[in-house]
């Protein structure tokens, strides 16, 4: 994550949003294993989840053309 982000998120950033994530129902723990002893999970996104996500992507790309309109207008 910290990666991926140039540095802008740590891992620790992650855990709060997938319990929140998993509360609302948008994901679920799909398996847990033990891996040095520490224990590791995986999630899987629900079909709640992935309709949650189309229509967030769906919104955030409307904001998106919304503050590229405002941006090209003659000030």
């Amino acid at each position: 994550m910290n990666e991926r982000s140039n540095g802008r998120f740590k891992v620790s950033v992650l855990y709060p949003v997938l319990y929140r994530l998993e509360e609302q129902g948008y994901v679920k723990v799909a398996r847990t294993e033990i891996v040095n002893n520490r224990a590791r999970s995986y999630y899987r996104i629900t079909d709640e989840g992935l309709d949650y996500l189309n229509k967030t992507k769906a919104e955030f790309c409307s904001m998106v053309e919304v503050v590229k309109e405002l941006l090209d207008e003659d000030i």
